[in-house]
C-alpha cells in the first residue's frame, strides 16, 4: 500500500500524518499538517490524506478553489 512503487509514503510519515489528524479537534489543511511535523514538502502530505480517504479514516471538506485550501479531518 504505502511502502511500494513510486509514489510510496514510508508508514513512519503516514503513522504521524494520521496521529496528528486524530489530534485535532477541528479540520485542518494539509499545510498546516506539514507545518506540525516539521516536514519540508507538502505532497507527502497530501498524498498520506488521500490514502487515508480512500481508506474511510480521514474526510476532506473541500475548500473553494482558487480561495481556501482543502481541510481534512479524522472520522470519529
Amino acid at each position: 500500500m504505502t511502502t511500494t512503487g513510486p509514489a510510496a509514503v514510508p508508514l513512519v510519515l503516514r503513522d504521524l500524518v494520521e496521529a496528528l489528524l486524530r489530534k485535532q479537534c477541528t479540520a485542518v489543511s494539509a499545510q498546516a499538517l506539514a507545518d506540525a511535523l516539521g516536514h519540508p514538502q507538502l505532497s507527502p502530505v497530501c498524498r498520506v490524506l488521500r490514502e487515508l480517504e480512500q481508506q474511510g479514516l480521514a474526510v476532506r471538506e473541500h475548500g473553494r478553489p482558487w480561495a481556501t485550501a482543502d481541510q481534512w479531518r479524522a472520522v470519529s
